[in-house]
């Protein structure tokens, strides 16, 4: 489970298989009260299995693993055409990512993996969600486009590598609290 000099540490051999599947089911509508407006309203329904295989130990404890997720998306937006090629628009979103089957087979703050050489029997990770904002209007005038918008995603369990310190790049996957991107 590491990197040693010549001649010193144990030899671990590991041989992990990965998968990660995922579906999703999708519907929208738009609606126009106005012929200026159009609103527009969406669901996304996501699914995703992530699952490991230990090829060289059948028996606990080994590196399987067989998690799921699971996670409906709503999605709402607005655009209103001021005048003939130049419109305002906002919309809010939500969004879900699994976990890969790395970041899965590398989160116990106990036992650090050296990526990418050791894994181990690891806990769930959540999975992150972002929750998105976006604002702003956009024109088309004798074929130059323009477009001005600001932006904000709020996250949720992001996953983050963690040193685990010591000198050596030894770390471990883990939900963190909350991150912002924004512009």
């Amino acid at each position: 489970r590491g990197v040693s000099p010549a001649g010193a540490g144990e030899l671990v051999n590991n041989r992990l298989t990965g998968k990660s599947r995922s579906w999703g089911l999708f519907a929208t509508d738009t609606w126009k009260p106005w012929a200026d407006l159009a609103i527009t309203t969406s669901l996304r329904l996501n699914q995703t299995r992530v699952t490991t295989k230990d090829e060289l130990r059948a028996a606990a404890p080994n590196l399987d693993g067989d998690h799921l997720y699971t996670k409906l998306n709503p999605a709402f937006g607005a655009t209103w055409t001021l005048a003939p090629g130049f419109s305002l628009f906002a919309n809010a979103a939500q969004g879900n990512r699994a976990p890969s089957p790395i970041e899965l087979g590398c989160a116990d703050r106990n036992s650090p993996c050296m990526l990418s050489n050791a894994f181990g029997s690891d806990p769930y990770l959540k999975q992150v969600r972002a929750r998105s904002v976006e604002t702003g209007i956009r024109g088309n005038r004798a074929g130059l486009e323009w477009h001005l918008g600001a932006f904000r995603t709020d996250l949720t369990d992001d996953i983050l590598f963690v040193s685990a310190g010591g000198g050596q790049s030894r770390g471990y996957f883990t939900n963190i609290g909350a991150t912002r991107r924004q512009g």
